[in-house]
């Protein structure tokens, strides 16, 4: 199991305040087989790594860098973790990056 994330802001201590874009890279996430909350809905398998794409209840989309060859087929539940350390922030209105003050 993953360990639960803090409420939003996620804790990121991010300067200044307004809308912002939050982001993570697929090495980054890593599924969770102990929970249901998202669907994959389909797998690049590029034979050292595999993308696996999935949707979660909100319809959105991510995508998680599992290395190997995962053999997740579309349909399957499955979870979605993250280290709130590894989450990046962009000031939404420009797109610029956001560091912790």
């Amino acid at each position: 199991m993953c360990p639960d994330l803090r409420p939003e802001p996620f804790g990121l201590g991010l300067p200044g305040s307004g809308p912002v874009t939050i982001g993570i890279r697929p090495q980054n996430l890593k599924l969770d087989p102990g929970d249901a909350g998202h669907t994959v809905d389909f797998a690049e398998r590029l034979g050292g790594i595999t993308y696996v794409h999935c949707s979660g209840p909100s319809g959105r989309s991510m995508t998680v860098e599992v290395h190997g060859d995962s053999a997740l087929e579309a349909g399957t539940k499955t979870g979605i973790c993250m280290d709130e350390t590894d989450l990046l922030a962009f000031e939404r209105e420009h797109g610029t990056r956001l560091r912790p003050g």
